[in-house]
């Protein structure tokens, strides 16, 4: 499929792999194939690719790359109320976080690599 994506003009089929690599659980490569069909164009709602894009960020705890995706995501009246809602959950999630690791606990941050 990656192979197909690539040989698109359109990023509809990195679009579809993001949400496979996504629903797998490969966050790493979700963000990589809906960043690729981001650059490409062409995608119909969009707005799901950042949705699928933050939430693949929020997975590896990686907030404020989850919050900007959102944030693109909510531009659409479409995914406008899903996407407030995840940047307040995000938001919520990296101060929580922030602050169990001020307080000594070993909690990673951000482990995005892609």
């Amino acid at each position: 499929m990656e192979k197909a994506a690539a040989l698109s003009d359109k990023g509809t089929i990195w679009a579809r792999l993001a949400r496979v690599y996504f629903d797998v659980g490969d966050d790493q490569k979700a963000i990589r194939a809906s960043r690729n069909a981001i650059r490409k164009g062409g995608i119909k709602r969009k707005d799901l690719t950042y949705v699928v894009l933050g939430n693949a960020h929020l997975n590896l705890h990686c907030y404020d790359d989850a919050i900007d995706a959102f944030a693109e995501a909510a531009k659409d009246k479409r995914s406008s109320v899903y996407a407030k809602r995840l940047i307040d959950y995000a938001k919520r999630e990296g101060v929580r976080r922030q602050k169990l690791r001020d307080m000594g606990a070993a909690i990673p941050g951000c482990a995005n690599r892609a």
